[in-house]
């Protein structure tokens, strides 16, 4: 919250804060579980990109065969059990991944990454966003906002 002090009318009659920061018209709290150290790790050590990069120089013709078309892909592949194995072998190859840190691990979220990435480098960056929105809160809160009206009108989005 912003100290009273901040607080004014725009033009349109919506109260805002000033005070050098932005405080969204909606919040949505930080996803921390899947937002880990542990993923971001694997991010930072690159072991996402080069799983995905290896993984389809050897299915990509495969792939692309069978999902012609984003939409095709996005409601029919699944990262089989023995290619996930794969990628956790690299991330304990690469140290990232641990018997220790091993249940910090959010196996679904991070099979829709790897999607997320097998889309993009197939398809393109919408791809890749179009399949983390599937699960993304920030996205499905917006949404929530945008299709219900009476949820639209008490964020004061509404006809004045």
């Amino acid at each position: 919250h912003f100290p009273d002090s901040l607080k004014y009318k725009t033009s349109g009659g919506r109260t805002v804060y000033g005070g050098g920061g932005i405080m969204p018209d909606i919040f949505v709290p930080f996803d921390s579980i899947r937002y880990n150290q542990l993923f971001s790790s694997l991010i930072r050590k690159g072991v996402f990109n080069a799983y995905v990069n290896e993984y389809l120089d050897k299915n990509r013709k495969k792939l692309m065969k069978k999902y012609a078309a984003f939409s095709q892909f996005k409601d029919g592949y699944l990262l089989s059990d023995d290619d996930f194995d794969v990628f956790i072998a690299q991330a304990e190859e690469k140290e990232v991944l641990t018997e220790e840190n091993r249940k910090e691990l959010n196996e679904s979220f991070v099979r829709l990454q790897l999607k997320a990435l097998i889309a993009r480098n197939l398809y393109d960056t919408e791809a890749y966003f179009e399949v983390l929105s599937l699960v993304d809160h920030e996205i499905n809160k917006a949404l929530e906002a945008l299709n219900d009206q009476d949820v639209f009108n008490s964020y004061g989005f509404g006809d004045k």
